[in-house]
């Protein structure tokens, strides 16, 4: 039961589904008698969306992972080994 919340949570609070949520409760809201609150979750939402999706906020804010280790140099030699997140690629089985 604690797994499911916890991924439920975690589902619903990445920011992206969050403001679609927030978008959608505002229009199910519209449609009911809180017209005024569910017109201001629908345009936040939507609004959030655009600026968040549009704008170059999320670049900037991957920019300090990003910059977190240096870049590979070769005068240093070959790497000692690659980390494939996500799981392993097996080269010896042809798709």
């Amino acid at each position: 039961m604690l797994f499911f919340l916890t991924k439920t949570i975690g589902l619903l609070l990445v920011p992206s589904n969050f403001l679609m949520i927030l978008a959608l409760l505002g229009l199910v809201l519209l449609a009911m008698r809180w017209k005024r609150i569910g017109q201001g979750l629908a345009i936040g939402g939507v609004l959030g969306l655009a600026i968040l999706g549009l704008s170059p906020i999320g670049n900037i804010l991957t920019v300090p992972l990003e910059q977190r280790f240096p870049p590979w140099d070769p005068s240093r030699g070959a790497p000692t080994g690659i980390i494939v997140l996500g799981g392993a690629i097996n080269p010896e089985i042809s798709m």
